[in-house]
């Protein structure tokens, strides 16, 4: 689990993409220092992804989201008494949205791609505009 910064260390929480107060205190922002930070471009993905959990286990919470080697890694916990059927289905959407998030540009939303360049580290995913705006 992430340690979650103070609520006064976080950037706003965007009204208009209408992501959870309790979803977004958990993303890894760029602006932390240390921190493996989420573009804006996976938002969408962030709040369909909890609203989809919240179907299957009302009791589940995010334990964190982050970029991790150029996929969205978003954590979960299931509830006390989420049986093992639940889990795995709770398991399921976790690994269909990683895959999906290798193609989704975490800037703009767009397609995308993993781009792992050397010289940055761990890899990103980008569309290519975004990836040329980069460097």
């Amino acid at each position: 689990m992430f340690a979650t910064p103070p609520s006064d260390k976080l950037p706003p929480v965007p009204e208009d993409r209408g992501i959870p107060s309790e979803v977004w205190s958990l993303i890894d922002h760029p602006s932390d220092r240390g921190r493996s930070g989420c573009g804006p471009g996976w938002s969408d993905l962030i709040v369909t992804t909890h609203r989809r959990l919240l179907e299957i286990d009302p009791t589940y919470s995010p334990g964190g989201v982050r970029q991790k080697l150029g996929w969205l890694d978003f954590q979960l916990n299931p509830g006390p008494d989420t049986d093992q059927a639940t889990i795995e289905r709770l398991w399921a959407v976790q690994a269909e949205v990683r895959e999906a998030s290798k193609h989704i540009c975490e800037s703009c939303g767009g397609e995308g791609r993993i781009y792992e360049p050397p010289e940055r580290g761990a890899g990103r995913t980008r569309c290519d505009a975004c990836e040329s705006c980069e460097r």
